[in-house]
């Protein structure tokens, strides 16, 4: 049996998950779906091979995952099982949906495809404080590309990034160039990585980089300035469905306006790739094009 493949949707498509079964021996008499984990959506014929239902809509950051299972039983009362992921995107209209890989993106002529759905992170001209412009050229991702993160809140807001396909079985790569400049309230505040596992849901891959990678304890007063490059190994998951990632932003200190997080120069590939063109594969490769 054989559930179908990971399917990317926005919020209210009518999605089609289609399966598939056979048995060497006899036949298969029935075929059940039922939703084994996401927010509940509304079935419709679950008893066939093929299942219709309208994604659902909610608040979440990015995309959730719906986890459906197929249960089909032959003619001797033998069953077997299969489950398939969809990722329901909250992507504005318009935006979202699946691109292929490498994925290279500097974002001087367009926002990239990325999108959130907290208004903290901004795409544009850097022209507030903080590191003033983007890492290779005027524009870039920010909390607040016009000034310091507000005080007397609390943040918790991702950039999300237009869900992948990779090669199957490659070495998976994000790549992008990060300035940090927050004052760290605890180890949480900050900016991560984060992976939607078909299985699992969100997952951490890199957490508060600046923090927990960098060494730095208080950036705000503290640390050295300017972009620096993270790069960050993604699962072996990643190759076999669309891989969505956000960069995630945590911000709970209340005494002072910081100028926060901002992203440029973003990749997403794998190491065998040759996102530039130029003969050398190589995420790294890529990055040092840009200066």
């Amino acid at each position: 049996v054989d559930a179908g493949q990971v399917q990317v949707v926005h919020a209210n498509d009518v999605v089609t998950l289609t399966g598939t079964a056979t048995d060497l021996d006899g036949a298969v008499v029935s075929a059940s779906w039922t939703q084994k984990d996401g927010k509940s959506a509304t079935l419709g014929d679950t008893d066939a091979l093929e299942l219709t239902f309208t994604a659902p809509t909610g608040n979440w950051q990015c995309a959730t995952n719906l986890v459906f299972r197929l249960t089909v039983t032959d003619n001797e009362g033998a069953t077997s099982e299969d489950t398939v992921s969809v990722f329901v995107e909250n992507a504005p209209d318009g935006t979202g949906g699946v691109v292929s890989s490498p994925f290279v993106t500097d974002f001087e002529s367009d926002d990239g495809g990325l999108w959130t759905s907290v208004n903290l992170w901004e795409w544009g001209w850097i022209t507030g404080s903080g590191p003033g412009k983007g890492a290779s050229g005027a524009k870039a991702w920010g909390t607040k590309v016009s000034g310091h993160v507000p005080t007397n809140a609390i943040y918790d807001t991702a950039a999300c990034l237009p869900p992948v396909t990779l090669p199957l079985g490659g070495d998976g790569v994000l790549a992008f160039r990060l300035y940090s400049d927050v004052a760290y309230d605890n180890e949480d505040d900050g900016t991560q990585v984060e992976y939607l596992d078909p299985t699992n849901g969100w997952s951490t891959l890199a957490a508060n980089i600046a923090y927990q990678q960098w060494g730095w304890t208080d950036v705000y007063t503290a640390a050295p300035k300017g972009y620096r490059d993270v790069f960050v190994e993604l699962p072996e998951a990643a190759t076999t469905a669309p891989v969505m990632l956000r960069i995630h932003f945590r911000h709970h200190y209340l005494a002072a306006s910081v100028p926060g997080a901002y992203i440029d120069d973003v990749i997403i590939a794998t190491e065998s790739q040759d996102p530039d063109g130029d003969g050398l594969p190589g995420v790294q490769d890529e990055l040092a094009t840009w200066g």
